[in-house]
């Protein structure tokens, strides 16, 4: 036919494409029952006794670790507050307004 042939082969390239993708997609849900729930959860189990060998190797506990302070980026959204009017701007004009008197909410 009077059809162009590079739009031509990006269309067979385009179908190819999806029929190995729908194949790649087909071997994996495959594989993975194959390989069952059971295997998954037992993994998961390991790792969670890992961890708490970790812990207790390290002697770090719950109670023991801080609360890491939150950095603030200058385009993040904060709330602010003075005098019972709430603000929601962001950190690079709240800096001002704090410096004023305002307080950060968290």
């Amino acid at each position: 036919g009077q059809r162009e042939p590079i739009i031509e082969y990006k269309k067979e390239g385009k179908r190819l494409f999806g029929e190995m993708n729908a194949a790649y997609k087909e071997r994996v849900y495959q594989a993975l029952e194959k390989l069952g729930e059971a295997t998954f959860v037992k993994k998961e189990k390991q790792l969670h006794k890992d961890i708490e060998a970790a812990k207790k190797a390290s002697g770090v506990n719950e109670k023991t670790v801080k609360e890491k302070e939150v950095k603030i980026g200058r385009n993040d959204i904060v709330k602010i507050e003075k005098d019972g009017e709430v603000k929601e701007i962001k950190w690079k004009k709240a800096e001002i307004l704090i410096e004023g008197g305002w307080e950060l909410v968290k």
